[in-house]
């Protein structure tokens, strides 16, 4: 039935951008505001930048989406704790600059997702990351029959659930 809804796309109006942020990889995907996907991509920076000249990349890049598609609501993962205290540091940091970016300077619609939320909504299941990714992977194989990497695939099940939520 999600591939039949896939396949019948109507309206290729973007109205929502879906974002699983990290520092180096982040997957984003735009679906129309029926929840079809219209597109998604993943927009990488090189490690060897400054952590903040890449946050600033980062929300660059989502600032352009979402000004030059007409983006009405974002859909952002929420972080969870890492067991690298450094790194839980810099993921909080991107959230804190994106969530700003998004509803202060661009005054559109936020809506997060815990990690575990839209996995159980879009049945994504696994013990471990790697677990979890694959699984995603293979039930994005399944809904469109094509070879999506995972970054992009996540954003896709995480948009599902952020529309969900948000209607």
């Amino acid at each position: 039935c999600m591939a039949e809804f896939q396949s019948n796309i109507t309206d290729t109006t973007p109205y929502f951008l879906s974002l699983d942020a990290a520092t180096y990889t982040t997957g984003m995907s735009i679906f129309n505001k029926e929840g079809q996907l219209l597109g998604h991509k993943t927009f990488s920076i090189d490690k060897k930048k400054d952590y903040f000249v890449r946050l600033k990349e980062i929300v660059e890049e989502v600032y352009n989406i979402v000004v030059k598609q007409n983006i009405k609501c974002v859909i952002l993962e929420d972080i969870q704790y890492q067991q690298n205290p450094v790194l839980f540091k810099k993921l909080a940091m991107l959230q804190g600059v994106l969530r700003y970016a998004i509803i202060e300077e661009l005054g559109i619609d936020l809506v997060t997702a815990m990690a575990d939320e839209w996995r159980a909504y879009n049945h994504i299941y696994g013990t471990k990351r790697p677990e979890q990714k694959r699984a995603a992977i293979a039930r994005a194989k399944a809904i469109f029959k094509d070879d999506i990497p995972e970054d992009e695939s996540e954003s896709i099940f995480l948009g599902y659930y952020g529309i969900y939520r948000y209607n």
